[in-house]
């Protein structure tokens, strides 16, 4: 921490002595749901086990066809194993992640047309039972204009409030998953702003159906109304 690593030592445990020759950036080595920024090291090619080579390429099907040839001219003992591209090993790296996410997703969206149902079935309840509210308003002299504006913005009112609440959580929410998840992107605002036109759609849909029907009402049939 007090200078440039390039040139000096390091060993682990009571082992030899390596020079240091370089320094890399932070990588996603342990997997992608990790801190990237986790202690690792590159050994030379003699000292490990196993190796793992990788070659940029433009074509790597036809590429791991030549690497075993190459492999098998330098030592035939020397085994060739799972050559696959680095987009096949990154998928099933995060396949369950991926599974994980889609299941969200369907969660997610069954539950957005469950709200959205029954928020459409509790408005539109709600302003058929002030019929005869708007049976009065009209026969006391009220607009059939002045009936549609007020039935949509009681709704709207409610809806408002709730959406300022629900994200105000949903945000919450986020704070929380980033503390706990590295790598997580921030709050999209599109996001947000989907489920708020999605709520406020269905708020004026269902609003709007009673309240053009209580603007045209009789007055006498709105107040016979139970």
């Amino acid at each position: 921490p007090d200078g440039d690593a390039v040139g000096g030592r390091f060993r682990l445990g009571d082992g030899d002595w390596h020079p240091i020759v370089g320094i890399v950036h932070d990588i996603w080595a342990t997997g992608a749901a990790n801190d990237p920024a986790y202690p690792q090291l590159y050994m030379p090619l003699d000292e490990g086990d196993g190796t793992m080579l990788l070659l940029r390429t433009d074509n790597p099907t036809r590429l791991a066809g030549g690497i075993r040839t190459v492999v098998a001219n330098v030592d035939r003992e020397i085994p060739v194993l799972d050559a696959q591209p680095m987009a096949t090993l990154y998928r099933d790296a995060l396949a369950r992640e991926r599974l994980i996410a889609m299941l969200l997703g369907v969660f997610a969206v069954t539950a957005a047309t469950l709200a959205a149902a029954g928020l459409y079935g509790v408005v539109a309840h709600l302003a058929v039972r002030r019929t005869r509210e708007f049976g009065i308003r009209i026969s006391l002299g009220a607009e059939p204009g002045s009936i549609f504006e007020l039935a949509l913005r009681d709704g709207l009112v409610s809806v408002v409030a709730g959406l300022v609440v629900g994200c105000g959580l949903a945000w919450a929410g986020l704070r929380l998953l980033h503390a706990e998840l590295a790598g997580l992107e921030g709050a999209r605002p599109l996001a947000f702003l989907a489920a708020a036109a999605l709520l406020g759609a269905v708020t004026l849909a269902a609003m709007s159906v009673p309240a053009v029907r209580a603007a045209r009402i009789d007055p006498a049939e709105a107040l016979r109304a139970e």
